[in-house]
This record gives C-alpha cells, structure tokens and sequence, in this order.
C-alpha cells in the first residue's frame, strides 16, 4: 500500500509552534507516512535538524515585527493589513506547491493560509477565542469573526489540550461551544519520546530558560543575570541562541548558547525549578514533565500574560511582570503552588492522525 505524504507546516513565530509538531511529526512516522516540512526561518532550521531524513520546502511566513516598549496588542493592529496580505501569499505558495508535489493531507499550525479545496487539511490552535484586556475587548468581536472565518476554512480544527477542566489554555479554548469541527488532542511536548534517565547527574536547583523573539529575550537575560547568582544553589541558564553568538560567561552560572531538544529535556527533567516564559508551548513541556516553574510572559503579549495569570490563579505556579521579577522571593513562594496537573494517557493525537490519513486515502 503507497505510503501517505502529509505536509506537516508549523508557524514560525518564535520556536514554540515548531516544537510541539516534534510529536505530531514522529507519530505520522510512526503510522508510516511520508511527511513534508514547511516553515521559514528559525522553525524550518529547527525541524531540518531534528529530521534530516525528511524532505522539506520554504514556505515563506509572517514577518512580524516586535519592538521594545509599548502596546503589543496596537503594534498588532498596526500590522493587521500587512499580516493578511501574508496569509494570502503563503496560501499561493501552497497552491503552486501541491500543483508540483501532490500530497494526501496538510497539518497547519497556525498558518492560516495553508489550507487546500480539494487537500484534507487541517489546523492546529489553541486560539479558538480572543482574549483582550482593557480596552482592547472593543475589537473582540471583528477579531473572533476574522479567526473562524479562517478557522472555517480547515477540514478539522485541533486544539493540544484537554477537554476537561484541567486545561491549560482556559477561556482561549474552553469559553463555549463552537460550530467548528473541533477535536481536542490533549497536550503536545517536544519531551515526549524521550525516556528519562535514572542518573541525577548534572542536577541543578534552577534552570532558566530563555526563548522567544528579540529584542524582549535580551532585555530578559540582562534582567535576570544579576539574581541568578544564589549562594548553594546550582544554576543554570540557556539562552536560547544559536550556538555560533559569542558565549556568555557570568561567576557562579552555567551559561550555554544552544541545546538541542536531548540535551533540554535532560537538563529540564534533572532540574528542580524552571524559570521560563508563559507561553503555550512551555507550559505544555512543563506539564510533561511535571515540574516546578516561575513564569515571566513576554511585555504586551496579551496570550502570555492570560496565560501566566491563569496558571497563578489555578495554583500551578507564580509568575511575575518582566519589570517586577524578584527571584528570591518568588523562589520562597514557590512551595504554596501545587504544580502542573498531571497529563492524561491518551491516545487522542494517535486517532487524530489515523482518521486524517484514512480520510486522505479516499
């Protein structure tokens, strides 16, 4: 019987969107697909990394643009016109692609562009509703009716998270019922194929990970070096750059450029706390892992700062503004915090996939 040939596409919007199709990837392998990669930038050198093996392709993205101070949510607006425009573009790209390289199915990850009229395709987000603060909630609804006009559009919508009320998205997911052809695919980590070692090795009290665009992980990294010298505490940082920039050295850290996801997940799973941003991704890979965190979303991100107050208010952990962080003391309100509930053994993203590529044979 042919193998399927799935076009597996992730965002390249920070690295969090590549990482949690790491598991989506290996389970179609698993159910013997071929799959394509399709990203831009750091996404694509990402997945290009982790799966030589696989064929890939440009699909160019959406350039957004981040800045140091103001609103997230106007600069956002200010780009609204520019990022539609984008969407179109890579739906083109992907009509001329499959023209030239027919596939059986697409797995979008918040690309909203890359679906097919006649391809099954379908999308994964944990965005299903708008979460605005302040006066933002004037565009709630024009921004609801813009995201399911292009949510519509995708065969199936997949949501990595529960469908219970230990989720970690919240209202962004779980507000109300939606005419959308949703299917909750429990959480997603990057972690996931990888079995942890007995050996405590290399253990440390503190690890703090740094991710996410510039020039915000700068301003962070400059925030936090100067606490994280703490005296019997084994510390270390990873900043999240490629490992060619030049190396950091600071007394009483270990300080490293890059990981790779073996090397992350062996100092994640050998480390006592976290200190990582909120968004979606980590907080899927510290439910994985079950661990400890202190979380600092990224300025004027409004999903990060939902996102970490959520899981302040749950119990899950503390979290502190970017500007505000004060780490020994977020360090003794550590232990008043239950942690991350725990993952359930499910086999959703198993029956996902199977029903896509059985569908994709008809």
């Amino acid at each position: 019987m042919k193998k399927k040939s799935v076009l597996v596409a992730p965002l390249n919007w920070g690295l969090g969107h590549a990482t949690r199709c790491i598991p989506v990837i290996n389970e179609l392998l698993n159910q013997q697909a071929d799959v394509i990669i399709a990203s831009d930038g750091a996404a694509l050198k990402l997945l290009r990394q982790i799966f030589p093996d696989l064929k890939s392709v440009e699909i160019q993205g959406y350039n957004v643009k981040y800045q140091k101070g103001g609103s997230f949510a106007w600069a956002m607006l200010r780009q609204f016109p520019s990022l539609m425009e984008s969407i179109r573009k890579e739906h083109t790209q992907l009509i001329n692609y499959t023209d030239k390289h027919p596939v059986d199915a697409i797995i979008s990850d918040n690309r909203f562009g890359l679906w097919h009229p006649t391809i099954p395709a379908v999308i994964m987000s944990h965005q299903l509703y708008t979460h605005l603060p302040g006066i933002w909630k004037i565009l709630a609804p024009f921004l609801h009716f813009i995201n399911h006009a292009k949510l519509r559009k995708f065969k199936e919508v997949w949501v990595p998270d529960t469908d219970t009320f230990q989720n970690l998205s919240g209202e962004l997911s779980h507000r109300k019922k939606t005419k959308l052809n949703t299917h909750f695919i429990g959480w997603l980590s990057q972690f996931d194929n990888f079995v942890q070692s007995t050996e405590s090795t290399g253990k440390y009290d503190l690890a703090v990970v740094l991710s996410g665009p510039e020039p915000q992980r700068t301003v962070l990294e400059s925030l936090l070096l100067p606490q994280l010298n703490l005296p019997g505490k084994k510390v270390i940082l990873v900043r999240g750059l490629p490992s060619e920039y030049q190396k950091l050295n600071y007394a009483g850290i270990k300080i490293v450029n890059y990981m790779t996801t073996k090397e992350l997940y062996q100092v994640m799973s050998h480390s006592e706390t976290i200190v990582c941003r909120s968004g979606y991704t980590s907080l899927m890979d510290l439910a994985f892992l079950q661990k400890k965190a202190i979380l600092i979303p990224t300025p004027g991100q409004i999903e990060q700062e939902y996102l970490a107050e959520l899981c302040e208010d749950r119990g899950y952990c503390p979290t502190a503004a970017q500007g505000q962080f004060d780490l020994p003391e977020l360090l003794q309100k550590l232990p008043r915090y239950s942690g991350f509930p725990i993952p359930l053994n499910s086999h959703i993203l198993q029956q996902r996939i199977s029903t896509l590529l059985y569908k994709a044979a008809r």
